[in-house]
């Protein structure tokens, strides 16, 4: 123990001669790894607050509690994909959706114990540190990053432009309905609408003055969720619930409906991300690094906890509420969203609603700007005097294609999970365990976390596109 200690605290004092790196400035452009950035994807959204990380880093982070690591790993992955699961339980079926979730809780919390130990031995500081432990692993990280977030914000453009023109609608009209046809040039141009919001800050360095955007998108979604759980218990409580042909499946229709949701319910378990930047953070609000080493755990084990139990309260209670119809209500132009199941005269829904359009919008620059840092790092716009400029044009573009040719608000998620998190949180962590591991077993288990997620990269964006 004495020997780890005088370890750790060589390390503390090298650390302190070399200049702050973006752990300590997470949301500054010469950040070099996005996973020491605030801002990371989350099943649609930004997740924990820069300013108060530099807060605490400022005060010796003296009240940096496991609950506050806590709050950090669950808030990056507490966003409005939540809103897709009860679809998803509609079409997987009850006894399935419930096994996926506390399958991929499970393993992603595995996942987390098990990269935290192999930084510890291998003196990582970042994803990027891990990922060099094997060839080509920084590549894969960098291409999962950008992907995802990518992603994550044409999922989140897909759902405000939606909900946003019905409720004008219903605001105008006194109702929404398909009738009212949000064809493509309605889409186009509240999306053009959006991005000239959002656009500007991301050619910003410093995006200090959306510190608390984060924090605002976690804490609505939660709103959401209690309101969408408190309104679903009431009609249970008046006897509408789900029955006879509207009564939700037990099992999936299909194998391909299976695998078109593990890749949902997979964007929706991503604290991997900030979590060694979580974990410096605890070590450097203790003096002693076995007892940050053993809260850090905890902190990881109780997110997994916190993170399984809303979801699946989330989606046993509006499946049970509206069967085979939840997310797939007939109404608006919001297939997917389990939100449209509620009409626009239950109020605090509408207003959180609109709450959602408000910051996911804001949220845009802070989702790009880690994705934009990822590709400043490659050649050929490196060094150019506009190439933050350039970069973030050219992936809103994409953005918007991605929008607009892709409607279905589950298929955009659904790849953001594929192409993504599935690397990012699975097949490089799985190729890292095989080479450190020092057991059979271990190098076996890592083999296996690797062989899901690439299936998962590969199967489920076959079934995905073949939709």
């Amino acid at each position: 123990g004495d020997v780890y200690k005088r370890q750790y605290q060589r390390r503390v004092r090298g650390n302190q001669q070399r200049p702050m790196e973006s752990v300590t400035e997470p949301l500054n452009s010469h950040s070099s790894s996005f996973l020491t950035e605030p801002s990371l994807p989350s099943s649609g959204s930004t997740k924990f607050s820069d300013h108060e990380a530099k807060q605490h880093q400022h005060e010796g982070l003296p009240d940096f509690s496991v609950g506050s690591g806590v709050w950090l790993l669950c808030s990056i992955s507490l966003g409005v994909a939540i809103f897709m699961l009860p679809s998803l339980f509609a079409k997987t079926g009850l006894l399935a959706g419930a096994v996926l979730l506390g399958f991929f809780a499970f393993l992603s919390t595995l996942v987390m114990h098990l990269m935290l130990s192999t930084a510890e031995e291998h003196g990582c500081r970042d994803m990027n540190d891990l990922a060099a432990l094997v060839p080509g692993g920084q590549l894969l990280v960098s291409v999962s990053v950008i992907t995802t977030l990518l992603s994550a914000n044409a999922g989140h453009l897909q759902l405000c432009a939606a909900v946003l023109f019905d409720l004008l609608s219903w605001f105008i009209r006194g109702e929404y309905s398909e009738d009212f046809e949000f064809n493509s040039a309605h889409k186009l141009t509240i999306l053009v609408i959006f991005i000239a919001i959002a656009l500007p800050y991301t050619f910003l360095d410093d995006l200090s003055m959306l510190k608390h955007v984060g924090k605002a998108v976690c804490l609505t979604c939660i709103a959401t969720c209690v309101a969408v759980v408190v309104s679903c218990m009431v009609k249970i409580g008046q006897g509408d619930m789900a029955s006879g042909s509207k009564a939700p499946p037990t099992l999936p229709g299909s194998v391909a409906d299976l695998f078109r949701a593990m890749p949902t319910v997979c964007f929706t378990y991503c604290s991997l991300f900030p979590l060694l930047f979580v974990y410096k953070s605890i070590k450097e609000a203790r003096q002693d690094p076995q007892i940050a080493l053993a809260d850090m755990r905890r902190a990881i084990s109780w997110a997994g906890v916190v993170q399984v139990s809303m979801y699946t309260i989330v989606s046993l209670v509006a499946t049970a509420t509206f069967g085979t119809e939840a997310g797939l209500k007939n109404s608006g132009h919001g297939s997917g969203n389990v939100l449209y199941n509620f009409p626009c005269s239950n109020y605090p829904v509408t207003a959180l609603c609109l709450m959602l359009v408000m910051v996911i919008v804001l949220d845009y620059p802070i989702l790009l700007f880690p994705a934009v840092n990822q590709a400043l790092k490659y050649k050929p716009l490196a060094g150019m005097q506009y190439s933050r400029h350039m970069w973030s044009v050219l992936f809103t573009v994409v953005i918007l294609a991605v929008v607009m040719l892709i409607p279905d608000l589950e298929d955009v998620f659904g790849l953001g999970g594929s192409l993504g998190i599935s690397i990012h949180c699975y097949v490089v962590p799985g190729l890292i365990l095989f080479k450190t591991q020092h057991t059979i077993g271990g190098r076996l288990l890592g083999g296996a976390i690797a062989m899901l997620g690439t299936s998962i990269l590969v199967v489920s964006t076959f079934f995905i596109l073949a939709k």
